[in-house]
């Protein structure tokens, strides 16, 4: 679930293809907004990655021990079954 905020770029309508390459992937497609759309994109894009790094990084420090435990588990078992990690959720 991405973290949505409101958003300076608007709608994204970028989609249409013309005479120009493409660096890095070979493909054809039209560029059809300017470099500072670009730079808003690549600025809002940014936000919404940062914003779900940090929630992940948060969720998993707050789950540390239960990470912990299912790892550990893990390690002696290799493979869990669905009622043996909720057996070791509940007891975390």
């Amino acid at each position: 679930m991405f973290l949505w905020h409101e958003r300076k770029a608007g709608p994204p309508h970028i989609r249409e293809k013309t005479d120009i390459l493409v660096p890095g992937n070979g493909v054809w497609g039209r560029k059809n907004y300017s470099e500072e759309t670009a730079r808003e994109i690549d600025g809002e894009v940014k936000k919404v990655i940062t914003a779900n790094y940090e929630r992940v990084k948060k969720l998993l420090e707050e789950n540390r021990t239960l990470l912990d435990a299912l790892a550990k588990k893990l390690e002696e078992k290799e493979v869990l079954s669905g009622e043996e990690v909720e057996a070791i959720v509940k007891q975390a």
